[in-house]
């Protein structure tokens, strides 16, 4: 049986469509890792962005607390800090 000339058309234009539509899932399927190892690659930056914030800001607070403790009791000059507070000071 002899498949016409029209019929063996159809059929490559098919299979063109078909190759067509793997490479470009191929290609999608590709760029969806891409993506999903840079957004991992960001969010967790950003987490440990988050915590060392967390860290100075604790820093920050417990500094503040002793900062105020010392003005409470009338001390708040420079010569009555420890040496450790007055270099928290500086920075």
């Amino acid at each position: 049986m002899r498949v016409s000339r029209e019929r063996k058309k159809h059929q490559h234009a098919a299979l063109k469509r078909r190759v067509k539509t793997s490479a470009a899932l191929r290609a999608l399927r590709r760029a969806a890792s891409a993506y999903a190892s840079v957004s991992e690659t960001y969010a967790a930056r950003c987490r440990r962005t988050l915590a060392l914030l967390a860290r100075r800001l604790a820093g920050t607070v417990d500094f503040l607390e002793r900062l105020f403790a010392l003005e409470g009791s009338g001390a708040l000059d420079f010569s009555a800090m420890s040496a450790s507070m007055r270099e928290q000071m500086r920075r």
